[in-house]
């Protein structure tokens, strides 16, 4: 097993000033662990806070930064999710699995939500805001494995595959487009009341998901 400290913010974070300066990379290498799970302790310096301490989560990245598929989790342990502000420790206990980057911050700061803000398309980081629906432009995309999505009052285009990203919520007054062969991917996929799917061609509809898929009231009209 290898541990390093790094001392700044996790570069995959997505909001800034609101986790610990510092994380561990933890290899998991000729190490197994028991089906009780294993307990970790880590200890940081009140030099190392940002802001938002008291509101702090345990937050996993796994695998390591910068493996592209890598993803957020937040108290991954099965019991005993602690950040004693008091004590400046992270506890996470009977974890499944240690591989990966190991920090404390708020679980926004971890896992994004994106909100659709303009028409546009899907993989244009202009169509997206973390602040909210119609907020400022975002200047990236959904993308990671941990990453959600919500569409509102938007006709957003989906002209390539996208990532697989932990849900996406097709809500109200919505619109999406779907060109060529090209499908939407999450592991869970709402569709909302008085939304409108799009074919520009003729196909079957597709929307991929890992686990559920939740369909309201949906209109789908196929333009030739």
């Amino acid at each position: 097993m290898q541990a390093k400290p790094v001392t700044t913010e996790h570069p995959a974070l997505q909001i800034s000033n609101n986790a610990l300066k510092k994380y561990w990379v933890l290899d998991q290498q000729n190490i197994n662990i028991s089906n009780q799970g294993a307990n970790l302790l880590f200890r940081y310096d009140q030099t190392e806070v940002t802001t938002n301490e008291g509101n702090y989560q345990v937050l996993q990245y796994t695998p390591s930064y910068p493996d592209g598929s890598a993803q957020w989790f937040v108290n991954p342990g099965a019991s005993n999710q602690v950040v004693d502000i008091n004590a400046d420790l992270i506890y996470s206990e009977q974890v499944n699995g240690i591989r990966g980057d190991w920090t404390a911050g708020i679980e926004e700061a971890a896992i994004a939500t994106y909100y659709s803000r303009a028409d546009g398309d899907y993989d244009d980081p202009n169509t997206w805001s973390k602040l909210g629906f119609g907020g400022a432009a975002s200047t990236t995309i959904p993308t990671n494995g941990s990453d959600r999505a919500r569409i509102k009052d938007n006709t957003i285009t989906v002209d390539a595959n996208s990532s697989t990203i932990s849900n996406i919520s097709i809500e109200e007054n919505s619109t999406i487009i779907f060109t060529g062969e090209n499908y939407l991917s999450a592991d869970s996929i709402i569709v909302k009341d008085d939304v409108t799917l799009e074919l520009l061609v003729l196909k079957v509809l597709t929307m991929v998901t890992h686990k559920e898929i939740y369909v309201h009231q949906i209109k789908v009209c196929q333009k030739m």
